[in-house]
């Protein structure tokens, strides 16, 4: 039998000393298909952050317009109301006496309609002769 060369083996690529094994095959495809997933969950977890702030910045905005004093005390009162088409809002419409304090109110509620901005009319009732009347708040339902 011939002497074998001496010298240095190639390494093992298995080897402890070389660290893991490589994996060979598909492992790249792996790697990008689980960045990939990752990735559009991501995506799809700041869309839904997006939506779910937006949808609660949807405007609902409202403005007084004119308040006329009736005889027998109570006001009729009409504003201006900007929401979104399809929502349906409740305003808190609060009369006022010659010195600002409240004397009556009334919850109007606002359903759909096909425009934005819609001139809303009501009546508040009242304990005491009302002088003018106000928005105090509007919320969606």
């Amino acid at each position: 039998m011939a002497p074998t060369p001496s010298g240095p083996e190639p390494p093992d690529e298995r080897a402890p000393e070389h660290g893991t094994p490589r994996e060979t095959g598909h492992g790249g495809r792996r790697v990008l298909g689980t960045g990939l997933a990752g990735f559009l969950l991501l995506l799809g977890v700041g869309w839904a952050a997006w939506v779910a702030v937006s949808s609660a910045r949807v405007p609902v905005r409202w403005g007084d317009v004119a308040s006329l004093s009736r005889p027998d005390g109570s006001i009729d009162t009409s504003f201006e109301l900007t929401k979104d088409r399809t929502a349906t809002a409740v305003c808190t419409v609060e009369a006022v006496n010659g010195d600002l304090a409240p004397v009556g109110w009334t919850d109007v509620t606002v359903g759909p309609s096909t425009r934005t901005t819609v001139t809303v009319r009501a009546h508040v009732p009242t304990s005491q002769t009302a002088t003018g009347a106000r928005v105090k708040t509007c919320i969606l339902r």
